[in-house]
């Protein structure tokens, strides 16, 4: 067991979070922590991390654990570099991998970590360089140089770099492109420790999860299923036998309410019990009423209108004399739904301002259709004002809005979208990131539009908003340009779909799974090109692959005798000039090995083309 809570029970401001939550976390287990936005769920993890502390109940923790976390919250924007961040995510030793980066930057001897005698150093050394890689960071870019996206994937680095038994993972995937995630599912499959995680992303939830926690109406359920798909299913079984029980509630209600409006003669004394059964009741009938508020199927989308939205002719763009889009044309179609995916800083949302005038081109034409409307909802949120309180984001003098030839008060429209009157008068600087994006999608689903054009819209929703959403642009009638790093809502919505390669080519398809083998082909393809220039595998070169092995056999025992020397305690007590030759002797050894493998892959290449 790594750790247990038991009758957990927390309180903020009098407003109870947790009632009576139970739970056990074994080793090796992954497991989704899924919940409406403010359910708890970032709360729960930061109990685990002690952060925060439980009012009543039993939290036990395994003796020992190390736990590392990836909160929400982004890092502050300083001076230190992303590979500074990053390195002190292993703890104190990191001091020692910034002296040995800095003497490799200095083309120094690479002395330090042979002179700590400490193998985990190099591992991680070389742990950090291949997150830095995979997840495209600049090593010496500053934090404060930062966007918020990047500043995310810094955090995420840091959290996976440090050696630990549980990792808790809020959002992982926020501002991950697709190509990053999937790399992220192999890496957390291999991990082996335990995952508690929060997430949004139902593919990834799938690829990962060996159990699922539902926390609602401040209890938690466990539900032993790996499937996200059996969860809701099992979920709406679950809820349609609540409602049956809802529905006797009500009726039961009722008949109480009737009873208690009448006269004190007719109640009598003896009835006091009844009267207190039926206060818990109007409690109880409360808490369902907030409950069970439907999210609307609502968007103010106007009559179809030009057949072209879009005539997009030869336009190209660069960005750092380097091609983000080249040479491409298309027509885009009233009613198409596209998803726009590829590499993060590829030319998606390039693409997104250039149909929107923000930036312009200096090659090639686009035509749009006359009197389109478009709404837009960028990466950034900038259309919210966050010091503005809810009801002046959505509205200053309007209070009724007309969809779908019905007329709504605001106030009703906030509710709906499950922004309580409470909060309506709030500041949005209080709202959670996924209520700062129902507020958002409640803005531009009230403007009236013939196209969407969505840049991640998905960050930060709960599941509930997330299928609501989809609903929602699925009965879209006009044309929507999508952007969103989560598989499963792109193969939802879209019906085409362009990826963005690195040469700047847009490589167009109608479905997700086929752009995957056309780059696979295209990859194949470069591959052969460069077999067709190798040169003939002489009689000279075959001598020397026969020889190869047995080279590589002396040096590696050279290696070795000098190594055994090196992890000794009596080895840096000589003199330091003498330990500096011997240790530049087994790095020139090293590379000497790695020319001689690139060598024989080489040569091995050579004798099986055809």
């Amino acid at each position: 067991m790594l750790l247990s809570i038991k009758n957990g029970t927390l309180q903020f401001n009098k407003i109870e979070i947790f009632k009576k939550i139970n739970f056990v976390m074994q080793k090796k287990e992954k497991i989704c922590l899924l919940g409406d936005n403010g359910s708890g769920k970032s709360t729960l993890l930061k109990i685990i991390k002690k952060k925060i502390s439980l009012n009543s109940g039993s939290f036990l923790l395994k003796k020992n654990i190390k736990i590392s976390y990836l909160t929400q919250t982004l890092p502050e924007r300083t001076n230190e570099t992303v590979y500074e961040f990053i390195c002190k995510g292993i703890g104190k030793k990191h001091v020692l991998l910034l002296k040995y980066d800095d003497f490799l930057k200095k083309k120094k001897s690479e002395n330090i970590l042979y002179q700590e005698n400490d193998n985990l150093l190099w591992q991680k050394h070389s742990e950090i360089n291949k997150l830095i890689k995979i997840l495209k960071l600049k090593k010496y870019a500053t934090l404060n140089s930062l966007s918020g996206g990047w500043l995310r994937k810094v955090n995420l680095a840091r959290t996976l770099i440090n050696t630990a038994d549980l990792l808790l993972l809020d959002e992982p995937t926020n501002h991950l492109d697709v190509f990053s995630i999937e790399w992220l599912e192999k890496y957390l499959l291999n991990f082996h420790g335990a995952i508690l995680f929060t997430s949004h992303d139902r593919n990834f939830i799938d690829n990962i999860t060996t159990k699922i926690f539902f926390l609602e109406n401040k209890e938690l359920t466990i539900w032993k299923i790996k499937n996200f798909d059996d969860f809701l299913k099992k979920k709406k079984n679950k809820n349609e036998i609540e409602n049956k029980k809802l529905i006797k509630f009500e009726k039961k209600f009722k008949i109480e309410e009737i009873w208690s409006k009448k006269g004190i003669k007719a109640r009598r004394t003896r009835n006091e019990g009844r009267l207190k059964k039926f206060k818990k009741l109007k409690i109880q009938n409360n808490i369902s009423e907030n409950n069970l508020e439907p999210l609307p199927l609502l968007i103010n989308s106007l009559k179809k209108t030009n057949k072209i939205i879009f005539d997009i002719q030869n336009i190209s763009f660069k960005r750092n004399e380097k091609y983000l889009i080249k040479n491409f044309s298309e027509k885009v179609i009233y009613g198409e739904k596209i998803a726009l995916i590829g590499p993060n800083g590829c030319g998606k949302s390039s693409l997104l301002k250039i149909l929107l005038k923000k930036i312009s081109i200096k090659n090639g034409i686009i035509k749009k259709g006359q009197n389109i409307k478009i709404s837009y909802l960028d990466q950034e949120r900038k259309k919210i004002k966050k010091n503005n309180t809810i009801l002046e984001n959505i509205s200053i003098n309007q209070e009724n809005f007309v969809l779908k030839n019905r007329t709504y008060n605001i106030f009703g429209l906030l509710k709906k979208f499950n922004f309580s009157v409470e909060k309506i008068y709030s500041s949005v600087n209080i709202l959670s990131g996924g209520e700062i994006n129902r507020l958002l999608l409640l803005k531009l689903f009230l403007k009236p539009s013939h196209v969407l054009i969505l840049d991640e819209p998905t960050n930060d929703l709960d599941i509930t908003t997330l299928l609501f959403l989809e609903k929602i642009l699925k009965n879209y009638p006009g044309t929507i340009f999508l952007v969103s790093h989560d598989r499963f809502f792109l193969q939802n919505i879209a019906k085409k779909f362009w990826y963005f390669t690195d040469n700047g080519e847009i490589i167009k398809d109608v479905q997700y799974k086929t752009i995957k083998k056309k780059l696979e082909k295209k990859i194949k393809k470069k591959k052969y090109k460069k077999k067709i220039i190798l040169s003939k595998f002489t009689y000279d070169l075959k001598k020397e692959l026969e020889i190869l092995p047995q080279k590589l056999e002396i040096l590696e025992k050279e290696v070795q005798k000098i190594e055994k020397k090196v992890y000794t305690k009596k080895f840096y007590k000589q003199n330091k000039k003498e330990i500096q030759q011997i240790l530049s002797i087994l790095s020139i050894k090293k590379k000497k090995i790695q020319k001689k493998f690139l060598r024989w892959e080489f040569l091995e290449m050579l004798k099986n083309q055809k």
